[in-house]
């Protein structure tokens, strides 16, 4: 496979705050990747120098083959055969659906304009909409325009920042799944940044998790979910409770919740100190089970209830039941866990 974009050992500072160390990632052609971080963690950031609207202090950035940027090397945005969709799309209010479409077409012919701006509005689906201003479209509908516009040169690399963050969660999740059947359609490499894991988690093939400018894994989301490199990434990326644990003799890990068996590998001396993350639906209540805790609150979701528990240690931690009975607070359960994830 070709690969379309790679970063390599990216370095950025606002003036002498570094805001980016040391990251590297790569896509392949038709590939989605997505960084993901809360605000700050220096993912809009990284876009925007691949973009060429930012300059790193260090490293290089190659598109499609080609390098675009590095100590030696500048090709300014308009020439890296990349494009963009921004939070707030950018439209221009003053033009209709075609001609914002039609916006990046300069430099063909009017045949090869109208041609493409047909095949545009039939790929995002506005077809009929393209005499219409853009304030008289709903937000994905603005959207799609601003997809349409991206999509209409055919780039090399197409870059997405918080491009569904404006809209309700219903529009968000149907916009969302659009868009990726129309990239992988037309095999666009593509970017996105968000703050949103689910989001993340249902649109990308490979997603990086930033914190204070550091990708801390670039992974598939399976990956990221089930082998998680830290307990920061864990946590980051769902809930759940870091428990202590602690090696016994054999080599296994007691905890709160049992005992996890380790693989010779993961070997540790004994009474070296670990972390256990417990993520919510990995606790099950288990009549057979000598772990008691105690119900302190409940909330209930309809199809699951999660309850917020704690342990005779004083440790607390939540369960999520598939249960139409309600505990009630100040009831002792009997827990066990499933496939808790070890830290050593």
């Amino acid at each position: 496979m070709t690969t379309q974009l790679k970063t390599a050992h990216i370095f950025h500072r606002y003036n002498t705050v570094p805001t980016l160390s040391d990251v590297t990632l790569s896509l392949q052609k038709g590939e989605i990747g997505c960084l993901l971080g809360s605000s700050g963690s220096g993912k809009t950031t990284l876009l925007r120098i691949i973009a060429g609207l930012e300059k790193q202090t260090k490293g290089q950035i190659n598109i499609a083959g080609k390098d675009v940027s590095s100590e030696a090397i500048w090709i300014p945005p308009e020439k890296r055969n990349i494009a963009m969709v921004f939070q707030d799309y950018a439209l221009f209010p003053h033009l209709t659906v075609a001609d914002n479409i039609r916006f990046a077409l300069s430099n063909t012919s009017a045949k090869m304009q109208k041609m493409k701006v047909e095949e545009m509005l039939l790929l995002v689906e506005l077809s009929g909409y393209e005499r219409k201003y853009p304030h008289q479209l709903s937000g994905g509908q603005q959207q799609r325009v601003a997809l349409g516009r991206a999509l209409v040169t055919s780039p090399a690399l197409l870059l997405l920042d918080e491009p569904f963050s404006g809209l309700d969660v219903r529009m968000r999740e149907q916009i969302a799944e659009q868009v990726k059947n129309i990239v992988k359609d037309k095999k666009i490499t593509t970017l996105i940044v968000t703050h949103d894991q689910a989001e993340a988690f249902a649109f990308a093939d490979f997603v990086g998790v930033m914190k204070n400018g550091k990708l801390l894994q670039w992974d598939t989301a399976a990956a990221l979910y089930n082998q998680p490199l830290t307990s920061e990434i864990a946590s980051f990326i769902s809930d759940g409770t870091l428990l202590p644990g602690e090696v016994t003799e054999g080599g296994s890990v007691e905890y709160p919740l049992g005992i996890i068996r380790c693989s010779d590998k993961n070997k540790l001396a004994a009474g070296s100190k670990v972390d256990v993350f417990v993520r919510p639906e990995q606790v099950i209540l288990n009549p057979q089970s000598t772990i008691k805790a105690k119900v302190i609150s409940h909330i209930f979701r309809g199809a699951t209830i999660l309850y917020f528990l704690e342990l005779p240690t004083g440790e607390r931690l939540t369960a999520l039941i598939v249960d139409r009975s309600i505990l009630a607070p100040g009831e002792t359960v009997c827990i066990s866990c499933k496939e808790p994830i070890l830290f050593l």
